[in-house]
């Protein structure tokens, strides 16, 4: 894998007013080329200043561009959304000044790997980028030389990924490190100041075994499925989720005793859970105290159904099944109730910015299934000991879990249960939780909050 150059292809001058103070950058949408000519692209917001913070940032899927966290979240300019839970869906749609950007305290460079956004991927060369560790290198080579080109090397340096983007954060600190073994095959010595993993699928087990816990799913669903249930019955979601919390030692324990629990206690169990998320207590003893998470989003609202991506989000009923790839199946994507009402804003906006800012013409890939469907999920180490070995290399290195609480995808009980499983050191990790989704950022309320605790990690007083 040779990364042989990277060039400007588009560059702006713009400004934004950032806590009433008028802050000028330089826009540069920028291409990596590999020698086999797949791409890798980028856009950058730089400004003047000492020492500033420079952030990479990339999104998940593993094909996944990064528009989420550009328009959404941290860039000059968002799209503009009328009703954060029903939004539009029908033209016109509008960009605004995002009152959240970070360009006040710090550079960014959004990037998208091979095949994400406008990033072509040689179909020929797929294998060569289409897996945990040689994605890493990608990145880690786009932004060794970026860093190059920009002269910006001697700056503190952050990563942060969303969704897939928490699993290829720390293969990426592992990659920009580098070593004998590395997916770079050099030892680059580059080591971050921080890491933000948003929408976490950390764990501790390989990504290809993500789900394999040892520790029931349905406990570590519990926080946010009994948030989730709080929200649209009227109860303070807040105190419903700690509760939850509280509860799942009680609730682990029964799991792991099963039958040999008495009549009396499988029954205060149920009782507990329909409390908590709704569910019927009969089905729950028939499951043996156990539910899945598309059981609870089809069946704890009545005639409705929550959002997989984020619980906030109802629609009616449960879409309707298709033939293909098996019958029976929905499409985990397009027929979400959060997925399948946000999507069509984000990529009008997309198409908004690229008019706006002289991009390519051609269809941005907002998530690549064909990437997807292609990737060797199984990465060199665990992302949790990708993580602890990072911290144990560089002792100043800190990192930062940022889940909504909403999130019914990469569950925040699954954030808690693997740190406390960890060794990292819990001196340098901040955890913080959301009123959000899987994009904690949706909304203004949570999205203050979340850019709030990141602009106290970059500035070291989290």
């Amino acid at each position: 894998m040779e990364l042989q150059k990277i060039e400007t292809v588009v560059r702006k001058e713009g400004q934004i007013e950032i806590g009433g103070k008028q802050i000028s950058y330089c826009f540069h949408y920028e291409k990596g080329t590999f020698a086999d000519n797949t791409e890798i692209t980028s856009y950058a917001y730089t400004a003047e200043g000492e020492n500033r913070p420079l952030i990479f940032l990339t999104n998940g899927g593993p094909g996944s561009g990064v528009v989420w966290q550009h328009l959404g979240l941290f860039g000059p300019k968002r799209i503009h959304l009328d009703d954060d839970l029903n939004p539009q869906q029908c033209a016109p749609f509008r960009l605004e000044d995002n009152p959240f950007c970070i360009l006040d305290i710090a550079d960014m460079v959004f990037i998208d790997p091979p095949g994400a956004g406008y990033s072509y991927l040689n179909p020929e060369s797929m294998k060569e980028y289409a897996s945990v560790d040689k994605d890493a290198a990608a990145v880690a080579l786009y932004i060794e030389l970026w860093r190059i080109e920009h002269r910006s090397a001697n700056r503190p340096l952050y990563f942060m990924g969303e969704s897939y983007g928490t699993v290829r954060g720390p293969a990426l600190l592992d990659a920009l490190y580098g070593g004998s073994e590395a997916s770079t095959e050099k030892l680059m010595g580059i080591s971050p100041d921080g890491i933000i993993l948003l929408g976490s699928c950390v764990t501790t087990s390989h990504f290809d075994q993500r789900q394999g816990q040892p520790v029931e799913q349905s406990v570590l669903n519990l926080e946010c499925c009994a948030a989730a249930y709080a929200l649209h019955t009227g109860k303070d979601y807040r105190k419903a989720a700690e509760e939850a919390w509280e509860f799942t030692p009680e609730y682990a324990q029964a799991l792991y005793m099963g039958n040999s629990l008495s009549d009396q206690k499988k029954k205060e169990i149920a009782d507990r859970l329909h409390e908590l998320i709704g569910l019927d207590q009969k089905k729950l003893l028939k499951n043996h105290l156990k539910y899945g998470m598309f059981e609870f989003l089809q069946e704890a609202v009545p005639d409705k159904m929550i959002g997989f991506y984020d619980g906030r989000y109802l629609m009616d009923g449960t879409a309707k099944p298709q033939d293909k790839p098996h019958p029976g199946t929905t499409d985990v994507l397009a027929d979400d109730p959060a997925m399948g009402k946000y999507t069509v804003a984000f990529m009008q906006g997309q198409e908004l910015f690229a008019e706006e800012m002289d991009l390519p013409k051609k269809p941005y890939n907002f998530i690549n299934a064909a990437v997807n469907k292609a990737w060797d999920r199984h990465n060199q180490r665990t992302t949790i000991h990708s993580l602890e070995n990072a911290q144990r290399c560089n002792n100043e290195m800190r990192i930062m879990f940022a889940s909504g609480l909403f999130d019914m995808c990469t569950v925040p009980g699954g954030v808690r249960y693997v740190v406390n499983q960890s060794d990292l050191d819990m001196k340098r990790v901040f955890i913080g939780e959301y009123p959000s989704g899987h994009m904690a950022y949706l909304g203004d309320e949570s999205a203050a909050l979340l850019v709030g605790d990141i602009r106290k990690f970059l500035k070291k007083e989290i």
